[in-house]
């Protein structure tokens, strides 16, 4: 409805919200709205100008111009090639536990050992990296100790 205004109380900043020939109107921000196939509203960021389904509140921007990224993402990053690991442990159809056992298997399996040579070369590099954070730990406990912070 053209003309309408309501208030929007998100934490300690309200928004007042407006419709004006079509657009959106958020604390005195024209927002243009962009219909596809009358069916689908697109919202132009302010700041970019380019389509996009969610503007953020606070700065009124989109993701793209708030460098904002989907954490799903992320996941499996926080330990280098522990997620190569695990899937390889899947292709070769055993538990995906890092350190579990690999069972034997024939000479003639070539497959399967071009894998396990490249599981236990990561198994290496692996405890390297959990050496190296064990390392920087004691580092840290002994820096704390020697300034009495411990």
């Amino acid at each position: 409805m053209d003309g309408a205004e309501t208030e929007l109380a998100w934490g300690e900043n309200p928004y007042r919200l407006a419709m004006h020939e079509g657009n959106l109107s958020v604390n005195g921000v024209s927002i243009e709205v962009t219909w596809t196939d009358g069916k689908l509203a697109w919202l132009l960021c302010p700041r970019c100008s380019r389509r996009c389904r969610f503007l953020y509140l606070g700065e009124l921007e989109c993701q793209r111009c708030l460098h904002l990224d989907w954490s799903s993402r992320h996941v499996g990053r926080s330990v280098p090639n522990l997620a190569r690991l695990k899937w390889l442990r899947r292709r070769i159809a055993v538990s995906e536990q890092p350190f579990s056992p690999l069972p034997r298997r024939q000479r003639h399996h070539l497959r399967y050992h071009r894998i396990v040579a490249e599981i236990r070369r990561l198994k290496r590099g692996l405890v390297d990296y959990l050496g190296s954070i064990n390392r920087d730990l004691d580092r840290r406990i002994r820096v704390r100790k020697a300034k009495g912070k411990w």
